[in-house]
């Protein structure tokens, strides 16, 4: 999990928190000829964030894993409605779990060229993907644009009863 593909980002107006703290590493990453999955934060937020009632019924299952997955980010959630004006509980790490247990998830993936913006300007942290084949580089990703949010939280629902 990391970046934001062609949206915003969660602490800049450019960037996702893990790369902007370290594009350095992103870069080293994305450069490495690794397979690589990107997917970005924007996948947590509007419909895949958890609703107040969805949260509720996660609570209800009554296990411990539920519990702890709703506590352990009410911090988070704070943060989230007052910093970037969400709604719901976004759970980026988890959405990345999901594609990476069902990839079918991903409803929307597409290889493209990933530059990360390094250095202290404006745009540092920032995933730039090259959809229109513009920077003419190799495809360094597989980007996903959109996820089926319905079957990201059965899942989540699921790994947490």
């Amino acid at each position: 999990m990391g970046g934001a593909a062609c949206t915003h980002g969660n602490v800049t107006p450019a960037a996702e928190y893990n790369f902007w703290v370290d594009p350095e590493a992103a870069a080293r990453v994305f450069d490495s000829g690794m397979t690589i999955t990107m997917i970005g934060w924007e996948h947590s937020c509007g419909e895949a964030a958890l609703s107040t009632d969805e949260r509720r019924d996660i609570i209800a299952l009554g296990t411990d894993r539920a519990r702890i997955a709703i506590e352990s980010n009410a911090t988070s959630l704070r943060a989230a409605q007052t910093l970037q004006g969400q709604t719901g509980m976004a759970l980026a790490d988890p959405v990345a779990m999901a594609v990476a247990l069902d990839p079918s998830i991903a409803i929307d993936i597409s290889e493209h060229a990933v530059h990360i913006v390094c250095g202290n300007e404006t745009g540092r942290g920032q995933s730039l993907v090259d959809k229109l084949g513009t920077s003419q580089q190799e495809p360094n990703a597989r980007v996903v644009f959109a996820i089926d949010n319905q079957r990201w939280k059965a899942l989540l629902t699921k790994s947490l009863a």
